[in-house]
């Protein structure tokens, strides 16, 4: 039996794919005529990665396993790559996980960074450095308790928060009163486009002021209340959570606070 050390600058993942060609390749050689060869591995990602030819990371493996399946069909024997949670009950599954071990151990023969490993390293680089400038501005920032940063968390995502499907103006309007920057007076007079920051109730047209206190709104305010089950709304809640952003840009969506049309019509 074969052990091999593929590197410090590879994945779990990658192992797993190195380990299942390196069974297809030992039954290329081996295979003889109706002869049915299962291979057995626990990491569903790598099984599902050998499944397709791309140009994505791990295509090296995918090339080597197609090559193999193809000279054990030659010798007219089959295949079979399955998944087997944690090897349970497979046999000679112990002495796997014996050698596996024993090849931690090894030197490696070959010093290769996999496009996983840099992809991987890269995305924890990109949010140590996305972390550090957040704590950076949250400490000017606690001297305004308006600013973006005294209000919310810093939450990182691959994806925005807004569900698929949402109208434009409706998740334009959304990020506008999250961030401060949009159509109401408050910000339109900070930018030298209005005279007057006031709403038309006579208090100072902020984001906060549209979402929580306008009374204009509070038929709507009310429906977002039972909606959310709070008899005391705060922005962090409508404007950072799930449930509080499903809510909200429902009332955006009937009240058209913060779009362009809407503030087209305060001006009318």
């Amino acid at each position: 039996m074969e052990t091999k050390n593929i590197g410090e600058h590879q994945l779990v993942y990658n192992g797993e794919l190195e380990g299942i060609t390196a069974a297809f390749e030992y039954a290329a050689k081996t295979a003889q005529k109706d002869q049915n060869i299962h291979v057995y591995a626990d990491n569903q990602a790598a099984i599902y990665r050998l499944q397709s030819l791309s140009d994505k990371p791990g295509q090296q493996w995918v090339i080597r396993c197609q090559k193999a399946a193809k000279a054990i069909q030659n010798k007219k024997a089959k295949i079979f790559l399955k998944w087997a949670p944690g090897h349970t009950d497979i046999e000679g599954n112990e002495k796997a996980d014996s050698l596996a071990k024993k090849a931690t151990k090894q030197t490696p023969k070959k010093s290769q960074t996999s496009l996983a490993f840099l992809g991987t390293k890269i995305k924890l680089l990109q949010r140590a450095s996305q972390a550090e400038e957040w704590r950076k501005y949250r400490e000017t920032a606690r001297e305004k308790k308006t600013s973006y940063g005294a209000i919310f968390d810093l939450k990182l995502k691959n994806q925005l928060a807004i569900p698929r499907g949402t109208k434009r103006d409706i998740s334009s309007s959304f990020y506008s009163l999250k961030i401060g920057h949009g159509y109401f007076n408050s910000y339109l007079k900070r930018v030298k486009r209005r005279e007057c920051e006031l709403c038309r109730c006579g208090r100072p047209q902020t984001a906060e002021h549209l979402l929580l206190y306008c009374g204009f709104y509070s038929a709507e305010r009310n429906q977002l209340k039972k909606t959310l089950d709070q008899k005391i709304l705060k922005l962090p809640l409508l404007l950072h959570t799930t449930s509080g952003i499903k809510a909200t840009l429902a009332f955006i969506t009937s009240t058209r606070i913060g779009t362009r049309t809407w503030h087209l019509d305060q001006e009318g």
